[in-house]
């Protein structure tokens, strides 16, 4: 596999497994806009949450209690 070649929001336009990004806005890393590219690709199996105020990985960090509200939400909402 050529990573370089690889294309997340490609991957994901026929996927049908939910799927949860999290993203901080303040990534250094990886531009927010890489994870509404992504989301765009597939809004009806892709739920994004932008965080203010989060680096990269920093979701949890910045907003402990939303996190877990929306993770363990999210798994709650996709329980089979």
């Amino acid at each position: 596999m050529d990573f370089h070649e690889a294309s997340p929001a490609d991957a994901v336009v026929e996927v049908t497994t939910p799927i949860l990004l999290i993203h901080g806005l303040k990534d250094t890393n990886i531009p927010p806009e890489q994870s509404r590219a992504i989301a765009a690709r597939n809004p009806r199996n892709i739920i994004l949450w932008l965080v203010p105020g989060a680096g990269h990985t920093g979701a949890f960090a910045t907003a402990p209690a939303e996190f877990r509200a929306r993770v363990l939400g999210w798994f709650r909402d996709h329980e089979r």
